[in-house]
């Protein structure tokens, strides 16, 4: 079974992992899922702190989800191949906005 559960911290957040407390519900709820599980998969570092701080066990930081979508065991390599063909065919005025 698989279960995903958002409890990530906004980037916009400015307080240290250790400064943030989760409910008490969602400690009790992971504490649980760490207890019945071999391990609880978040997306970064961050998020793995904060779990740290709050007494959760097991937390490993993974990257994002969809790194786990495609089976394909070369899959990081194939991206790794079509990224620097990109890389090598643009432009060299080129410029990149990202809004958010």
């Amino acid at each position: 079974n698989t279960m995903m559960v958002d409890i990530g911290q906004p980037p916009s957040v400015t307080l240290k992992p250790t400064e943030i407390s989760l409910a008490p519900h969602m400690v009790t709820y992971m504490r649980e899922l760490a207890r019945a599980s071999p391990a609880i998969l978040v997306r970064g570092k961050i998020t793995r702190a904060v779990c740290e701080s709050n007494n959760i066990t097991k937390v490993i930081a993974v990257g994002c989800p969809s790194l786990m979508l495609n089976p394909y065991p070369k899959l990081g390599a194939l991206i790794e191949s079509r990224r620097q063909k990109l890389l090598e065919q643009r432009k060299q005025d080129l410029r990149v906005a990202v809004a958010f």
